[in-house]
């Protein structure tokens, strides 16, 4: 029907910032690690963490979309009908997504209490 929103319409956003955030962290992560050690972390480096991502994330999205995310909608709005059928449906494909890929995230980064914080340095202003 003309003007009507489909589930799938607010997906690209949802995970356009989904995945713009973990790159944005994987790529402070690398550029600190390497400034750290001293080394470059160009453009090759860059590249090297977004094909991390695609390779851990590629098949979970593969799978959402073509097969969970569109079973969850289905059974959830033929049991619910399509108001509540579709808010269950996103819901629950979100959890059987976002649930297992952010553990997959977290088990990738080293434990909090090893991370390194950076201070931030406040300097009073001079007196005059």
């Amino acid at each position: 029907m003309p003007g009507t929103a489909s589930p799938k319409s607010w997906a690209p956003p949802e995970g356009t910032g989904f995945y713009a955030t973990l790159l944005l962290g994987e790529l402070i992560r690398g550029a600190y690690t390497a400034g750290a050690h001293r080394a470059v972390y160009g453009p090759r480096q860059m590249l090297r963490s977004l094909r991390t991502l695609f390779v851990e994330f590629g098949p979970a999205e593969l799978i959402d979309t073509g097969l969970t995310r569109p079973l969850c909608f289905g059974l959830a709005t033929a049991w619910l009908g399509p108001r509540l059928g579709i808010l269950v449906g996103k819901l629950a494909a979100d959890v059987i997504f976002y649930g297992p890929v952010i553990a997959v995230q977290e088990l990738r980064l080293p434990p909090r209490s090893a991370q390194v914080i950076i201070p931030m340095v406040h300097q009073p202003p001079a007196m005059p």
